[in-house]
């Protein structure tokens, strides 16, 4: 005997109805002349295609821009970041969140609440894709490693700037340095790490660990967890 459909709830309908307006507006854009598209138009409200056959793409543009204002107001009273913290992962709310409105809860959400209850990875994630919150001055310690990996991880993309990012490093370990010893230990650390592409790689991975480290240290202290119960 078949399982039961589950029968959807009212915010994940509206996220489908609203990647649905936004797939058939994709379509528009790309060809507004498109019989896909008012076909796919004709089954979101529900009508014969042929209603459409008079309709201009400028009207068609129109109606499809009703909707999905019509459906993002939904969305604002509906949907709280709560909830979609509770039902998504960090994965799926970086692909949901961008195409959203801002929600109504935005002003109670806190890094406190996501930091004690989430993972550790999926917290990282989240102070990636979510809006500043309120009270992140009270985390001071944490975004300022998580700054340091941000800012370390706009260097990754070649072995260039992998280069450029693990000198700046060593430079400003040696201008840190007390005694002229150390200032030579820093710089030669520098000029061994850098001389070929390979020991560049390995040494901005090794920093890049080593951020994300201490990162995760800030985070236990403010309370995180290593598994998402």
């Amino acid at each position: 005997m078949a399982k039961e459909k589950k029968e959807l709830s009212k915010e994940e309908k509206l996220l489908q109805e609203q990647e649905a307006i936004r797939s058939i507006e994709h379509g528009f854009d790309e060809n507004p002349h498109s019989d896909r598209v008012y076909r796919a138009l004709a089954e979101l409200e529900g009508k014969p295609v042929e209603e459409y056959d008079k309709t201009d793409p400028h009207g068609i543009g129109v109606i499809l821009d009703a909707h999905l204002t019509n459906t993002n107001e939904e969305i604002k009273e509906n949907i709280t970041y709560k909830w979609l913290l509770k039902n998504k992962s960090a994965d799926a709310l970086a692909k949901l969140l961008p195409a959203l409105p801002e929600l109504k809860d935005k002003d109670d959400l806190t890094y406190d609440w996501i930091i004690k209850n989430k993972s550790m990875d999926e917290t990282i994630k989240l102070f990636q894709i979510l809006p500043e919150l309120k009270d992140r001055d009270r985390y001071s310690d944490v975004f300022k490693q998580y700054d340091k990996l941000v800012e370390a991880a706009s260097y990754s993309k070649d072995v260039g700037s992998q280069e450029i990012y693990v000198r700046g490093y060593y430079d400003k370990k040696k201008d840190d340095a007390k005694t002229a010893a150390d200032k030579r230990l820093w710089n030669g650390r520098k000029r061994a790490l850098t001389m070929n592409d390979e020991s560049t790689k390995l040494a901005f991975h090794g920093i890049m660990f080593g951020i994300q480290y201490e990162l995760q240290q800030e985070l236990k202290k403010a309370g995180a967890k290593d598994e998402k119960e």
